[in-house]
């Protein structure tokens, strides 16, 4: 078994009676950095020699009890490699939810963190979602961290996602406007399938005195695109409509403005046909 450490490796042999450690130094390079972000280092030394310690206790029982009887137990050997692998597993995902707000804005560690989230056993689960929602808006505003917030998003567990709404509350314009964050504004009102958060976001930016900027901003206009999508289900679309149509004569005229009021058009049309249909 091998931990690598930074500057060597170290090989931890307990198939035998005895134990021993061999540490193997390799040059220091660029090319050999640690495969984790620097602050996780520490903790990684600390859980691997913690968890060597166990290594080398459960292979003295079990194969201390194998030389003694043979291959009659050589179903202890798959009981060891199960112990060990549960272990380590427990192991590694209590550091990665200790760490996971560090994690979820590394480049691979937001791939990570959303296997661990979809594996973890629910108290672990709750203890991961509920650092991301805390730290809501540093992850929302980061380019890998958006990504783990949409993910939980997309979990749709409605205490999770109103909580991420509250802790996200007078920064929904702002999360509009940016490249990344429109998109995770979008996925709360498309899938977050709660009344609650439809209309608290809705309500925040329909409201804003510069309604127009947003109507009119490259992103924010996909944002308010969507709001319309989902505003009849919450009864604010005449709302949305209204707010559109004060502002008809500077958004006709302007490349992204206009793409709201053809949705719009569209979707007035579609529901003036639906009403049509029933009727006969």
């Amino acid at each position: 078994m091998y931990f690598c450490f930074e500057g060597s490796v170290a090989h931890i042999d307990s198939c035998g009676t005895h134990d021993s450690m061999v540490t193997h130094e390799f040059p220091k390079s660029d090319s050999m950095t640690p495969l984790m972000p620097k602050g996780h280092q520490k903790w990684y030394l600390r859980m691997s020699l913690r968890s060597s310690y166990a290594y080398i206790g459960i292979s003295r029982i079990c194969y201390s009890v194998y030389n003694l009887y043979g291959r009659q137990t050589a179903w202890l050997l798959k009981v060891h490699n199960c112990l060990l692998f549960k272990f380590y597993i427990m192991v590694l995902f209590r550091a990665l939810a200790e760490n996971c707000v560090d994690i979820a804005r590394d480049r691979d560690g937001c791939c990570v963190l959303q296997s661990l989230i979809l594996k973890a056993d629910e108290h672990l689960r709750a203890q991961i979602v509920g650092e991301i929602t805390q730290n809501a808006l540093v992850l929302a505003n980061d380019s890998y961290g958006n990504y783990v917030v949409q993910f939980v998003v997309g979990q749709k567990i409605k205490e999770a996602t109103r909580s991420l709404v509250r802790n996200l509350k007078g920064q929904f314009e702002t999360l509009s406007t940016n490249r990344f964050c429109c998109y995770l504004v979008v996925k709360f009102l498309k899938e977050s399938d709660d009344e609650f958060v439809i209309k608290f976001i809705i309500d925040e930016l329909v409201n804003k005195s510069n309604i127009l900027m947003l109507l009119q901003d490259q992103y924010a206009n996909i944002v308010i695109q969507s709001a319309l999508d989902v505003a009849e289900e919450v009864s604010m679309f005449n709302l949305i409509v209204s707010v559109i149509k004060m502002h008809h004569q500077s958004l006709h005229n302007h490349p992204f403005g206009k793409e709201v009021v053809l949705h719009m058009n569209q979707l007035i049309r579609d529901k003036q046909g639906d009403q049509h249909d029933r009727q006969f």
